[in-house]
């Protein structure tokens, strides 16, 4: 049976409602275990993409980032001036700029990935046995479904409400 326009958008309100509740319970996370570790949100997903990827451009980084260069650049200076970056000169093209993690930086990349992997191996012990191979799907097709998403750039943010 095919669901009605009314259940659809009830649907939507709830997924909406759930999604919500996701993201509010891992930023209260990364709010209090995450920042112990001396560094901004932004400066922990830098050092997340770079100890994942390895060193990368900064063009690179800033789109796995999605943020502007300029921005990055600011983050990634931050970085540098406390230990965790190295920039460098590309051999081959001296306009571009590699950024790899120092030796402190892969210390604190290891610490902050073994705080999320307890944290995940917590929340895993929460879902039901033999369930978390359909919760691992739910994700990746949701993840799939966010990519393929355009952002709405609707001016709201430019607007006063």
């Amino acid at each position: 049976m095919a669901e009605t326009p009314l259940d659809f958008d009830t649907d939507v309100k709830e997924f909406g409602e759930l999604l919500s509740v996701m993201i509010r319970s891992f930023a209260a996370f990364e709010r209090s275990e995450i920042f112990c570790s001396g560094v901004t949100m932004s400066q922990c997903s830098t050092i997340l993409g770079i100890g994942k990827n390895g060193t990368m451009t900064m063009h690179a980084l800033s789109e796995w980032m999605s943020l502007a260069t300029s921005t990055m650049t600011r983050i990634v200076d931050n970085l540098v001036r406390d230990g965790y970056i190295a920039r460098t000169q590309d051999p081959q093209d001296r306009r571009v700029v590699q950024v790899s993690l120092t030796e402190e930086g892969e210390k604190l990349f290891e610490a902050i990935m073994q705080i999320y992997h307890g944290y995940h191996r917590k929340i895993v012990e929460n879902i039901p046995a033999g369930e978390l191979h359909q919760v691992v799907e739910s994700l990746t097709m949701l993840i799939e479904a966010i990519k393929r998403t355009p952002l709405l750039n609707n001016g709201m943010c430019a607007k006063e409400i």
